[in-house]
């Protein structure tokens, strides 16, 4: 079902849910990143989206300099489509871009 997906994330872009899932993979050290739903997840048959809000975090990036970063909080959106398949996720965050590349780059015994 997610295979035709695109996930658009200004962290990264996949195009597979399996993409995605190894994409983080890649990314955080699993044993220290939480993901809990923070509003109940709202489906607008209208306009054939499914929205949850999740607070994602802190989690430890794998890289030699071990950065830890800070908790944040994001709506994810999935478009499903006449055929009743997820289409298109997209997502919005609480931190933008450039504290995320700041977090990147700083040492794990620094946080926000």
């Amino acid at each position: 079902m997610w295979s035709d997906v695109t996930a658009a994330d200004w962290r990264l872009q996949v195009a597979s849910l399996a993409r995605y899932r190894t994409a983080l993979g890649l990314l955080f050290e699993g044993v220290d990143q939480d993901v809990r739903l923070v509003a109940p997840v709202a489906i607008d048959a209208t306009r054939r989206t499914i929205t949850a809000d999740l607070r994602v975090g802190p989690g430890v990036l794998k890289l030699p300099w071990r950065p830890r970063i800070a908790a944040f909080e994001t709506e994810i959106t999935w478009t499903v489509g006449d055929d009743g398949i997820v289409h298109e996720q997209s997502q919005r965050w609480s931190i933008s871009a450039a504290e995320a590349l700041l977090e990147t780059f700083t040492p794990g015994w620094a946080s926000r």
